[in-house]
């Protein structure tokens, strides 16, 4: 199914001044590091309904790869808001470090899930 013309172009518009307005807007800085939170406990809850369908598959290594990984990437998310590392200088290198290492590892368990989700339904 694909939408109308116009309406892609309706729903860039509102996604791009939507997101102007998230940048610029400084009023909306109290509420972005518990938006960003909501997200990443939403994604969480998929990635673990993902890594329950693995298991249930007989793929319980990358299952738990992948909800071990998901738990990093929330403890990052976390971290990102709420708490500043003891350790980490002004730049946070010690945090952009860990988040680029739980990034990566995300879409490698992502890459490998879905690879096992549409081998098994290519069968």
């Amino acid at each position: 199914m694909r939408l109308a013309r116009w309406l892609e172009i309706a729903l860039f518009v509102v996604g791009f001044l939507g997101a102007y307005i998230w940048v610029t807007y400084e009023v909306l800085a109290p509420v972005k590091p518990w938006v960003y939170l909501i997200l990443a406990i939403w994604f969480a809850g998929f990635s673990v309904y993902l890594a329950a369908q693995l298991f249930s598959f007989n793929k319980k290594y990358l299952a738990l790869f992948l909800f071990l990984v998901v738990v990093f990437n929330l403890f990052i998310a976390i971290a990102y808001d709420f708490y500043h590392i003891p350790w980490d200088d002004e730049h946070r290198t010690t945090f952009y470090t860990l988040a680029l290492a739980s990034w990566a590892l995300l879409l490698t368990a992502y890459y490998y899930a879905c690879e096992a989700c549409l081998s098994l339904r290519r069968r």
